[in-house]
């Protein structure tokens, strides 16, 4: 509580009796014993003897609202304390005359009185409540100067101003200390129904009054829907669940127990000024029975919530704690050399990891590393090879061991640890890799989020930035839709195999060169060796028809992107690409060393060409949060709370229950949660087996996959050893996009069976061997169909002469149409 200076104002009158709505009505200053004046200056209660006037009216509180500025200085510092229930003293005519021949005589004593309260510097109530501080500057002489005045005039002397001063401070520790007694009776209260229901023959409490029970019960009602105190209620560790039954038996408790006082306390804590002043009153009141009556419910919550923690990963590492590491941001943009250097520093050290987003990353740095001299080892998620006397290692992000201790870690495009779904590999690789030096390479836009986490982490930070090697140019024109413009060195860039192979039928027919096709589906090895056709300046392959699969892993010689559209069906529906990744796709050209010193980006359709430009120029915007995933043994702590929850619902209330630091956020769990429901009906299969199953690289969308996956999680659960389908033809080549189709499916079902052969027991998915073989017969076979299927397919006119693309301001559903009636690739 802080001392006040109030500004001498105008003080209303207020006529005896006169009352209006509970407000004073203005009009001839009357006190109650009869005399009448008007008082400029601070407004204090009329002293009559050494005592305070009681008000005008037997059933109104004392109540005057006055205008002041409100100031105060301790060690230099102001702040703003606003008084309330003051009423100005009145003096009759013959004792204003009195207090106007004594001004002089009482600024003296005024004076006095304020030196010995200032020589105190602090008042103490009964209570032990500290109300009172005055500095020693200017607000606080004029406000003591201005209570004493007052109070001398009034009463005549040092007697008068103490006494004034009394007043106030029992009133200012009464009103501070309102909350406390309202605590203490609902203490009380508890303290005597536990006595009651000890003793039988206890007597019953006189019943409330109807409009009192109404208030109080209004009150109640009104706090048991406040959305404000359900969150609140989540710090004593009362969930959602528990609240709206805690609430409930809150208010009974109180309508059957509460003595009219206490439910007098709790029904006039509304404040017109705060909108939440009942909710902050009856909340604590509210703690202390949920506590004392729900102990069993939020201790288990507790314990609930305490598993389900996620809050400073970097603490789970133990290993990388103990070490100094020194952490080298590279940042820069594609074809920049940031993962140049950074690789350069690992092949250095006597021992280094690389951990890359990609399995054709992984298997590019392998080949890099031991080709000069740096023997390395290759572990991927389905594949590991071994070299001799190896200290280095390649791999992808998911598989970078947090136990060993290296000399250089490095880990490629960071950035990706904002990803939905993967950026918990990055977060974990980044926090908890034991690794002297650890080189992070990625774009700028996660080096703010990094700065913060390093210093959490309390390592050091050395921030390394890098210019393009070659210029990047958006040609002034686009291809007006005509792929016949494309030449020699370009990349067109589709997000559909569908788009792809037309494109590449259309290209091959108009300008007589032959295409490479590249696009996520297809596996890595065959990626790499189209990237391989394309490169090679003595094949007759010399463009490239791709997807954004190639904005990394692959180097290619690229003269120009040609962006086919700037839409990309995401998930639900077509949305448009983001900057970053049509700067990703954009920098391939002109990569340092290719034959091309400057890299060109266009698109296909001019409506396009003004979007690719805007996209290009404008900055990335900073990444803010890092992706988080539970470990098995959180989920399996986790479950120990809930055994007889299901898997998949196990999931999802981990990730409700689950406590995050404001820079992390939780990953993608939807899918995870759809193969766990798959999994459901199986028996004999333990939590860890459930957990190793649904983290398998599985493509939900795949029936034949999915088909696949679940006969191999029965086969497991029954004991049996699980064998991979090795009924697909394997000799004849795909004739068609269908049976491609096909056999990149099965590909990928030999690549999740090698997945779970390396996660569990060499008995129970025994046949690696012949798996990997097979995969291999297949990898020939795409490459093989590749270069026949475009010249089989049916022909059909891609795009409609003279129809011109729709504006980027057109609604979806234009656009749609429009696409649908002209066959346009941008609509496929």
């Amino acid at each position: 509580m802080a001392l006040v200076w109030m500004r001498r104002t105008h003080v209303h009158r207020w006529t005896d009796g006169a009352w209006k709505n509970g407000r004073m009505a203005r009009g001839r200053t009357v006190c109650r014993h009869g005399a009448s004046t008007r008082i400029q200056g601070s407004s204090w209660p009329c002293l009559r003897n050494g005592r305070r006037l009681r008000c005008p009216s037997p059933t109104q509180p004392q109540r005057h609202a006055i205008n002041h500025d409100a100031h105060v200085e301790d060690e230099h510092r102001q702040t703003h304390v606003s008084t309330s229930e003051t009423v100005r003293a009145a003096q009759s005519a013959s004792h204003r005359a009195r207090a106007t021949r004594r001004t002089r005589s009482s600024q003296r004593q005024a004076e006095g009185v304020a030196r010995a309260l200032r020589r105190r510097r602090s008042i103490r109530t009964s209570r032990g409540i500290r109300v009172a501080k005055i500095g020693r500057g200017l607000p606080g002489r004029r406000f003591l100067r201005s209570i004493c005045v007052d109070a001398c005039a009034m009463e005549g002397g040092r007697r008068g101003a103490w006494r004034a001063w009394r007043w106030f401070v029992r009133r200012e520790s009464s009103q501070a200390s309102s909350s406390s007694q309202l605590d203490s009776s609902f203490d009380a209260l508890l303290s005597r129904v536990k006595r009651k229901a000890a003793s039988d023959g206890a007597q019953r409490r006189t019943p409330l009054h109807r409009t009192t029970k109404e208030q109080l019960n209004e009150a109640l009602l009104a706090f048991q829907r406040s959305g404000w105190a359900a969150d609140q209620a989540i710090a004593i560790y009362v969930n959602a669940q528990l609240f709206p039954k805690a609430t409930g038996k809150f208010r009974k408790f109180l309508l059957r127990h509460a003595d009219a006082s206490l439910a007098r306390a709790i029904a006039s804590c509304d404040d017109p000024k705060d909108p939440r002043a009942l909710e902050r009153k009856i909340f604590p009141l509210f703690a202390r029975y949920a506590v004392a009556e729900y102990a069993t419910d939020i201790a288990s919550y507790r314990a609930l919530v305490q598993r389900a923690d996620l809050r400073k990963p970097h603490g789970w590492y133990d290993e990388a704690r103990r070490l100094d590491r020194r952490i080298v941001y590279h940042a820069g943009p594609t074809n920049s050399g940031k993962t140049y250097h950074a690789l350069e520093a690992m092949k250095r050290a006597e021992s280094g990891v690389y951990c890359g987003p990609l399995r054709l990353l992984a298997m590019e740095v392998y080949d890099t590393c031991n080709q000069k001299g740096t023997y390395c080892d290759l572990v991927t998620g389905q594949e590991r090879k071994q070299v001799p006397f190896a200290r280095h290692v390649s791999c992808t992000i998911e598989m970078a061991n947090v136990s060993k201790q290296v000399d250089v870690a490095v880990i490629d495009e960071i950035q990706m640890i904002a990803d939905e779904s993967r950026g918990w590999a990055w977060t974990r690789a980044l926090c908890g890799l034991p690794a002297k030096e650890l080189h992070l390479c990625g774009d700028p836009s996660a080096l703010p989020l990094v700065r913060e986490l390093v210093k959490v982490m309390g390592d050091e930070l050395v921030e390394k930035k890098y210019d393009r090697f070659s210029t990047l140019k958006v040609e002034p024109r686009s291809l007006q839709g005509n792929l016949a413009n494309v030449q020699k060195g370009d990349a067109v860039v589709a997000f559909s195999r569908k788009d792809i192979f037309e494109i590449k039928q259309r290209i091959e027919r108009e300008t007589k060169e032959k295409c490479c096709v590249v696009y996520g589906a297809l596996p890595p090895e065959t990626r790499r060796q189209q990237a391989h056709l394309f490169n090679d300046k003595s094949s007759e392959y010399g463009v490239l028809v791709a997807s954004d699969a190639i904005g990394m892993g692959l180097n290619l010689n690229i003269r120009r992107v040609v962006l086919s559209t700037l839409e990309k069906f995401q998930g639900k529906e077509r949305g448009p690409l983001p900057s970053s990744m049509v700067k990703q796709i954009a920098g391939r050209a002109g990569r340092r060393g290719s034959d091309f010193p400057e890299g060109l980006v266009t698109t296909l359709m001019q409506s396009d060409h003004s979007q690719l430009r805007q996209n290009l120029a404008e900055p990335l915007p900073p990444i803010t949060a890092a992706g988080l995933f539970p470990t098995f043994e959180q989920i399996e702590l986790f479950a120990g709370s809930l055994p007889d929850l299901p898997f998949h619902r196990l999931i999802t209330r981990f990730a409700e229950e689950s406590r995050l630091d404001g820079i992390y956020f939780f990953c993608r769990h939807e899918p995870l949660v759809q193969l766990a429901k798959q999994l459901e009906r199986i028996e004999g299969l333990s939590l860890r087996d459930r957990y190793n199953l649904i983290v398998a690289p599985v493509n939900t969308r795949d029936p034949l996959i999915m088909r696949e996956f679940i006969r191999y999680a029965e086969t497991f659960a029954a004991g049996k050893p699980v064998a991979p389908a090795l009924d697909v033809d394997a000799t004849t080549a795909p004739s068609s996009e269908r049976e491609l189709a096909r056999l990149e499916s099965m590909h990928q079902l030999m690549s999740l069976y090698l997945w779970l052969s390396y996660r569990f027991d060499e008995g129970a998915f025994p046949k690696r061997e012949e798996a990997s073989n097979f995969a291999n017969s297949i990898i020939a076979l795409v490459e093989k169909g590749l270069s026949h299927i475009s010249n089989r397919r049916r022909r059909r006119k891609l795009f409609p002469p003279r129809i011109p693309a729709p504006a980027r301001q057109q609604s979806t559903r234009k656009s749609r149409m429009f696409y649908a009636r002209g066959r346009e690739v941008v609509a496929a």
